[in-house]
């Protein structure tokens, strides 16, 4: 190249692209640690998709949250037609209304 400034930015530029690229491999390696741990017998990975018995209480957990949400729904409903809590409730629609 003839041009001095030209050549300092294609310099500088390949400097920079080897930065970057160095980052990257830093990078990669240390996700590929991560995913090799937790893929471990013990890790994350391993625990949720290879331990049948944390994977069922796992599913366990989910339908009790599911019944307890629905149970919590229906006492809430009955919750708003008890005389005692109607006017508390009734407020509170007052309130959030436009």
């Amino acid at each position: 190249m003839s041009d001095p400034a030209a050549e300092q930015q294609v310099r500088q530029l390949l400097g920079n692209l080897q930065h970057v690229s160095d980052s990257l491999v830093l990078v990669s390696h240390q996700l590929a640690h991560f995913a090799d741990g937790l893929n471990k017998e013990g890790g994350l990975g391993h625990t949720l998709t290879r331990d049948t018995a944390v994977a069922t209480d796992v599913k366990r957990v989910i339908a009790n949250l599911d019944t307890s949400a629905a149970t919590l729904s229906e006492d809430l409903r009955a919750l708003q037609r008890n005389w005692f809590f109607r006017k508390y409730f009734k407020e509170k629609a007052k309130e959030q209304a436009p």
